[in-house]
C-alpha cells in the first residue's frame, strides 16, 4: 500500500502526539507495557521523551504540504533511518531480556513508518 507525502506526514504527527501525551501524562503505563519499571529517573526522561515527541509532531504536521526538495528528503531519510535503529535496538533488548514483549508495538510502528518513508522518497 502507497500513502501519500502528506497522509504519511499527518499519521506521524499523531502518532508523535499521542506519544507525547502518553510520556508526559503516562510514562509508567508505557514502561509496564515493556515490562519496565517506573521510578524518578524513568519519569524525568520520559518528561523529557514527550517534548521531543510534541516537537516531532509540530514538524511533521507543518512539513506535510511540503513538496519534493532536499529537505523533504532529509527529513524523510532521517525518520526512516531513525525508525529502523530504533526497531532494532528494541528487538535486542527483547533478545536480551531487558524489554518485555510489548516492545513489538512499537518494533512494528517502527518498521512501518520506517517502510512508509522509504517508499515516500518515490513520490513526487
Amino acid at each position: 500500500m502507497s500513502w501519500s507525502f502528506r497522509r504519511l506526514c499527518s499519521l506521524t504527527a499523531l502518532i508523535c502526539l499521542l506519544l507525547a501525551l502518553a510520556w508526559g501524562l503516562a510514562p509508567g503505563l508505557l514502561l509496564t507495557l515493556w515490562g519496565l519499571d517506573y521510578n524518578p529517573v524513568a519519569g524525568f526522561v520520559a518528561r523529557r521523551n514527550a517534548l521531543l515527541f510534541l516537537a516531532l509532531a509540530v514538524i511533521f504536521h507543518q512539513f506535510r504540504d511540503v513538496g519534493h526538495s532536499p529537505a523533504r528528503q532529509a527529513l524523510g531519510n532521517g525518520m526512516a533511518i531513525g525508525c529502523f535503529a530504533l526497531a532494532g535496538l528494541g528487538t535486542l533488548e527483547w533478545l536480551n531480556g531487558n524489554a518485555g514483549a510489548g516492545i513489538f508495538l512499537a518494533v512494528g510502528t517502527e518498521l512501518l513508518l520506517g517502510l512508509g518513508f522509504v517508499q515516500a522518497r518515490r513520490l513526487p
